[in-house]
């Protein structure tokens, strides 16, 4: 079913139908979505600036933290990933194997505070404050005239290949688990040590008691390393096809923008 229309009009739903409409109506509703796609634009653009501003800043690299009675230790990086985790020899004379996992996770957490505290300390967030709508406060938008003059990053296309490619890319979110957020879970002495990692740090370690009390400080240390390794890799590689899925619909937004310009543009001007 093709779409059927006089040049210079628009075709607009009209109680379960069609109707022809004005170009000039046609334009208003173009102009209109201009200007919201505009504005959303502008709105990443300063947030984007104020979040480099504050990135450019020195930043703590690692955060240390340990259980109570010092017989785990988790060292985690600039992210708030573990990127170590150690446990100290003879932990056996105080450590009760099923404790193992509990401790790692209260080490973690100590780990991540650390962190915390070195980077309120040492980053300056006054450009969030400052820059992001710092042009419109209040929650103004800036008039119709200065959103079309926004530079254009996308390029126009055929509406109808870029309306189809839109949708697909909408269905694909929707339909994507509500816990989304990437994770990674790594193993290791045949599933006697998991580790899982998640955008917050360590989610969960899991210590099989009866493999531990068998296995000495080295051996622990040895399943930690390589089960945490395999949970980064495979945290790493999650994240990085969620970006590429988030580039995507930054691509078809910049690219409708323009596509849009460009129909503005060909719109007959009222006289």
């Amino acid at each position: 079913m093709g779409w059927r229309g006089r040049p210079g009009r628009a075709l607009c739903r009209r109680d379960g139908g069609y109707r022809v409409a004005p170009a000039a109506a046609a334009g208003a509703m173009t102009e209109n979505m201009l200007a919201r796609l505009a504005a959303i634009q502008r709105q990443a653009a300063e947030l984007q600036s104020a979040v480099s501003a504050v990135q450019s800043q020195p930043q703590p690299q690692e955060g240390r933290g340990t259980d109570p009675g010092g017989w785990v230790s988790v060292t985690v990086d600039a992210r708030g990933l573990p990127s170590r985790i150690e446990v100290r020899t003879g932990w056996q004379r105080r450590v009760a194997p099923e404790e193992l996992g509990a401790l790692v996770m209260v080490a973690s957490a100590e780990a991540l505070s650390d962190l915390t505290r070195a980077w309120s300390e040492s980053v300056d967030v006054d450009p969030l404050r400052s820059d992001v709508g710092a042009a419109y406060p209040d929650g103004q938008e800036p008039p119709a005239s200065t959103l079309q003059r926004a530079e254009v990053y996308g390029h126009a296309r055929d509406p109808l290949t870029l309306t189809e490619e839109v949708l697909v890319a909408l269905k694909a979110a929707q339909t994507s688990p509500e816990d989304a957020a990437p994770t990674g879970r790594g193993s290791a002495g045949n599933g006697a040590v998991t580790v899982a990692l998640g955008p917050g740090g360590l989610s969960s370690c899991a210590i099989d008691a009866r493999w531990a009390a068998q296995h000495g400080a080295s051996g622990l240390n040895r399943a930690l390393v390589e089960a945490l390794s395999d949970a980064r890799q495979a945290l790493d590689e999650r994240a990085e096809r969620r970006r590429a899925d988030a580039q995507n619909l930054t691509d078809l937004m910049n690219d409708a923008l323009a596509t849009l310009v460009r129909l503005e543009d060909r719109q007959p001007k009222e006289r």
